[in-house]
């Protein structure tokens, strides 16, 4: 079983769901998973490990090109960042100041 993204509300979900468990999205064909009437995105997989994250120290690590570059792949841009991850794209984007 694969998950693929809702795609009205962009929850992880099955791709045999004829019907979004979160928002109660439907297609057309509620006897034909949504996978395949509408579009949707396959949910990539990540691995990774946290060693060690004290988020009030506000102490930022520097990612690699590689991770940066996946990040932006899978988010798209910056904005969507900001709307999906609002609490990241805020420490990210102070930053700098």
């Amino acid at each position: 079983m694969s998950l693929i993204l809702c795609p009205e509300c962009g929850t992880k979900i099955s791709d045999r769901a004829t019907k979004c468990p979160h928002c109660g999205f439907q297609s057309a064909d509620a006897e034909r998973p949504i996978s395949e009437q509408d579009k949707y995105e396959i949910v990539p997989i990540f691995e990774y490990d946290i060693e060690e994250w004290k988020p009030n120290r506000g102490d930022l690590s520097v990612i690699s090109y590689e991770d940066n570059k996946s990040l932006i792949e899978y988010f798209g841009s910056w904005e969507t960042i900001q709307v999906k991850l609002p609490a990241i794209a805020e420490v990210i984007g102070g930053y700098g100041e």
